[in-house]
């Protein structure tokens, strides 16, 4: 399967009346259907062509909601190419973009707050506020596709033509598009299942951002493949939200992940860990407990039915993977890359657990460049998933794939025989947060080195925040401020936390 109008089609016929999505909504539990679903994907597309966005570059900007979920749909599938950016994102990130791309239409969310400065700069652009705006497109559409027999009646899309562009990063005037089809968002599905193999008596749950792609394709659009229901949380609600929805799979980062033993209790950890050590030296004399039997509370704090874990990256710490894993619940760690649509290997379900990366996916060509006596060297791939170029960048494009046609990942790994994949770091000076968002630090030191002053600068991770580095004879006062000044134009996740000023002892004359 390549094509994304085909996906909805068949959960259309084979799960209509099945529940397909629930959240949140003033106070009240909504549920949809995936007829409801597809439908409303329908419709909405109906009217953005009308308004002539078909084939046009169309940006999405807010927090989840069911109503951003249809729209990115409706242009993947249907209409134009879709541009998702995170909600966290400044004036200046968002000045970037418009600069350089043409856009058509901006679909935002009311709490947007710097919307209307935007909409004064750049007036040629069509503006739908999403909590407001789309219910309103859906039902014009509604009204037309009712007195329709066929439903499905669009304009095939070319599996091979771009319908998504994931920003790699906006925070210089320079920004690189990586450019996604429809057969590079599905062509993984079939090898994604073995490892995950979902049915309709799931439900996943998520909170992470849909404009991530890792989440919007492999917990959202593979709901469609596998008749799964979904959970739309919020991170503030989770724990009281896992209670109530007993979900059978979560999908998060390797923040979630220390962040559920943390609010287990330190206590409760402990005691989880005196069970464990138990049940190893019952084992030994063949007496053996069901895990989750003899976990009951822990599970319990994660709704009780919960039988797959997903991860987003490695976690830093094997020790809390393997409590997790002692206690009945394996994390499966899945890695990836932007150019890959996140996605390159996965642990198997019921694997034997070996601290990898996962098993690379059998679409994947992938390669260990120029290893060394250490045997690990650069992963560079191949495969239906991976982008084929930067949009309207030669010269990026250029960079990373090779004259064979190999994307060169950045990142450092070597393959065992038994195709487990192991990352040992990266070229790029890339950090990878625990939230799992990626932060190149060159671009970042790339804007602090334009401060005269600061003879040399260094920006890195630990403890999950952002340090930096800087050598100079300014006032730490007048250092702090300038460090606020660059933070209040960058994203959240992408601001610096701590400071460490060293005084410069040369001279700085010729720099």
């Amino acid at each position: 399967m390549s094509k994304v109008q085909e996906l909805l089609k068949n959960a259309y016929e084979n799960y209509c009346e099945e529940e397909h999505i629930s959240y949140q909504k003033e106070g009240s539990k909504i549920i949809k259907t995936f007829k409801d679903t597809v439908y409303d994907i329908l419709c909405l597309s109906y009217s953005l062509i009308h308004y002539d966005l078909l084939d046009k570059n169309i940006l999405l900007i807010g927090k989840n909601s069911y109503e951003w979920i249809v729209s990115w749909t409706s242009i993947i599938g249907y209409v134009g190419v879709a541009i998702p950016i995170d909600n966290t994102w400044t004036l200046a990130n968002l000045r970037n973009v418009l600069n350089q791309l043409e856009i058509s239409c901006i679909m935002y969310s009311k709490d947007y707050e710097d919307i209307s400065v935007i909409e004064k700069e750049y007036q040629n652009i069509k503006y739908f506020c999403i909590e407001e705006d789309i219910p309103n497109l859906i039902m014009e559409g509604k009204r037309v596709l009712d007195k329709q027999e066929n439903k499905f009646s669009f304009q095939e899309v070319n599996d091979e033509m771009a319908c998504e562009l994931k920003v790699e990063s906006a925070i210089l005037k320079n920004v690189n598009f990586i450019t996604h089809t429809p057969k590079n968002l599905l062509a993984s599905f079939k090898y994604f299942n073995q490892r995950l193999p979902l049915t309709r008596e799931d439900k996943i749950y998520t909170y992470l951002q849909m404009s991530d792609s890792y989440v919007s394709i492999y917990a959202y659009l593979y709901s469609f493949y596998t008749g799964t229901k979904i959970y739309f949380g919020t991170e503030a609600d989770m724990f009281e939200e896992l209670l109530e929805e007993k979900p059978t799979v979560f999908f998060g980062v390797p923040y979630d992940y220390m962040r559920i033993l943390e609010s287990y209790g330190e206590e409760n950890v402990e005691r989880l860990k005196k069970k464990i050590s138990r049940n190893v030296n019952l084992t030994k004399f063949g007496i053996y407990r069901e895990k989750e039997k003899s976990f009951k509370s822990f599970h319990q704090f994660l709704g009780g039915n919960m039988k797959y874990l997903v991860c987003y990256g490695n976690l830093s710490e094997k020790n809390i993977k393997k409590l997790y894993l002692d206690v009945g619940l394996k994390i499966q760690t899945l890695y990836g890359v932007s150019g890959a649509t996140s996605l390159i290997s996965f642990e198997y379900y019921n694997d034997k657990e070996v601290f990898s990366s996962g098993k690379v996916l059998e679409n994947m060509d992938i390669k260990i460049y120029e290893p060394n006596s250490m045997r690990y060297g650069e992963i560079i791939i191949k495969g239906d998933n991976v982008t084929r170029c930067y949009y309207n960048n030669i010269q990026k494009t250029n960079e990373v794939f090779d004259y064979k046609g190999y994307f060169h990942t950045g990142d450092l790994g070597y393959i065992e025989k038994n195709n487990e994949l192991f990352l040992v770091g990266n070229t790029q000076n890339k950090i990878m947060l625990d939230n799992g968002k990626t932060i190149y630090s060159d671009e970042l030191e790339k804007i602090f080195y334009d401060i005269d002053e600061f003879a040399t600068v260094n920006i890195y991770e630990r403890k999950g925040v952002l340090n930096l580095n800087v050598v100079t004879n300014m006032e730490r006062e007048k250092v702090d401020s300038i460090v606020m000044n660059i933070n209040s134009e960058l994203p959240e996740y992408m601001r610096i936390k701590e400071i460490h000023v060293k005084k410069n002892r040369l001279s700085m004359e010729g720099r």
